[in-house]
């Protein structure tokens, strides 16, 4: 499979006699950072620790049953990935199989250099929906609010889960948000979006002929409505934004049929999000790891390859640029230019670019709050106006640019920018000129699917760099409208 990574960028194009390659630029990329020489966790224990400080939200007791925790389990070199993963065991929402489907997976995951965390949520009858998936939007935002204390990069935070646990990470990759700037709980400002789904024989339905009605009897109670049950019958919340998963079942499976998976699989392939599946013949339903099967033991192994392929076992600390991903970018501008204080002349351009992401410092969550360096490669641009008829290419080694809170599918940007451009001109017959092209922008991103429409607004400066007197000084406004195509 190819890992789930994806990158955007979005360049803007301004001129008055000539035009401007300006760009903006996307990446999944982990942060690069020098690693720090650490000690080795040779005799780390499990330690447990609750989700909220004081009573959780919803709580009806002080008793163990009523406080949420994570264990966290610590590789021998926590930083040699940079990986965490929330494991959350199965039991029909009415217990956890805390050992085989907890505490044995989170072994595994440490002989594979990730960071464990296994989540004790709250169960039925006393708790019902919407309190678990609270306890696991908690336990992500607070992995991702720590990541630095257990050196984890914070883009590389899944959620595992087996049964009805997988019904809940299920339930956690289409139902997040991107946290609450304006929170007075810290935690509660980051994104509870997992980087990726690791589910295995999941409950995913509960309005499908293979419903698990165990599981949606404990966690809705008797007689739910139809409206909460479609509600997390989470194949039918699948978009874009949701995880790249990995998910296993059996044909054997007489508890949790494994057309959840079928259905799952199907949500995200139509949505065009990474996902790999694995249906075994053979093998009972909540085998766990099941490493002694010959067969069916196989599936953690695929699991890790899968991992593999997505980057989760790449050293996250690293040095120098780390290239990120490219677009092809179809835009279109119109706008007003001035030039030498003369009177200004209307433009309207169009244009083909193509770049690459070189380095990025990413933030908590994907496309927010991140500053991003880019570089533009080959950009062509025709530019009409009445009298001229512009050709040329152009390079922008300076492209800075900061991405804002995230809401929904909307991301707000700021740009500075700057390049050289040159360019060959029917007016005056035979001319060409090179210049340098100072700007700033400011514009919205909206994101469908792998689709990126850009509306930008840009003011830029073309000034003579000093090989020609065709642009004594040109100062131009214009309204971008662009589509991007994403490439991993």
């Amino acid at each position: 499979m190819t890992a789930h990574k994806i990158y955007l960028q979005a360049w803007t194009t301004i001129v008055a006699v000539c035009f401007i390659p300006v760009s903006a630029a996307f990446a999944q990329q982990p942060p690069a950072k020098a690693a720090a020489a650490r000690e080795p966790n040779l005799f780390a224990e499990p330690k447990i620790f609750p989700l909220w400080e004081h009573d959780a939200p919803g709580a009806k007791g002080n008793a163990d049953e009523d406080n949420p925790t994570l264990t966290a389990y610590l590789p021998v070199n926590p930083s040699s990935s940079g990986t965490a993963v929330i494991v959350a065991p199965g039991g029909s929402y009415a217990i956890l199989a805390t050992n085989h489907e907890g505490r044995q997976v989170a072994n595994w995951l440490n002989s594979l250099g990730v960071t464990a965390f296994v989540l004790k949520y709250r169960l039925a009858p006393k708790y019902r929906h919407p309190i678990q998936l609270g306890d696991a939007q908690r336990a992500i935002r607070l992995v991702r609010y720590r990541s630095k204390q257990y050196h984890v990069v914070s883009n590389r935070i899944g959620i595992m889960g087996f049964s009805a646990g997988g019904h809940l990470a299920s339930t956690v990759g289409t139902h997040f948000d991107h946290g609450n700037r304006a929170a007075t709980d810290p935690v509660d400002r980051v994104s509870c979006r997992p980087d990726f789904l690791i589910l295995a024989y999941p409950v995913i339905s509960f309005v499908a002929p293979y419903s698990h009605s165990r599981s949606a009897k404990n966690l809705l109670g008797e007689n739910p409505d139809s409206k909460t049950r479609e509600e997390l019958s989470n194949d039918l919340h699948v978009t874009s934004e949701t995880p790249a998963t990995f998910l296993f079942s059996t044909s054997a499976d007489k508890v949790i049929s494994s057309e959840n998976s079928v259905a799952f699989y199907l949500a995200l392939h139509n949505a065009g999000v990474p996902a790999e599946i694995h249906i075994f013949e053979k093998g009972p339903h909540g085998v766990g790891l099941d490493l002694a099967d010959p067969v069916l033991g196989k599936w953690p192994t695929l699991l890790a390859d899968w991992m593999h392929q997505r980057g989760s076992f790449t050293a996250f600390a690293q040095t120098g640029p780390q290239q990120g991903g490219t677009e092809i970018q179809l835009w279109t501008a119109g706008g007003h230019s001035v030039s030498g204080g003369r009177g200004g002349t209307g433009i309207w351009d169009a244009g083909l670019r193509y770049g690459w992401v070189l380095l990025d410092s990413h933030g908590p969550s994907v496309l927010r709050g991140r500053f991003e360096y880019a570089i533009d490669a080959v950009p062509l641009y025709v530019i009409f106006q009445p009298v001229n008829t512009a050709y040329g290419i152009g390079v922008n080694p300076l492209n800075l640019k900061w991405n804002f809170e995230r809401h929904g599918r909307v991301v707000p940007y700021a740009e500075l920018s700057g390049g050289l451009l040159f360019t060959t001109h029917r007016v005056p017959p035979g001319t060409s000129s090179l210049n340098f092209t100072p700007s700033a922008a400011i514009g919205v991103h909206l994101l469908r699917r792998r689709l990126a429409w850009t509306f930008e607004a840009r003011y830029f400066h073309i000034s003579d760099a000093g090989l020609s007197r065709l642009n004594p000084g040109i100062n131009t406004f214009e309204v971008k409208v662009g589509v991007g195509k994403f490439r991993k």
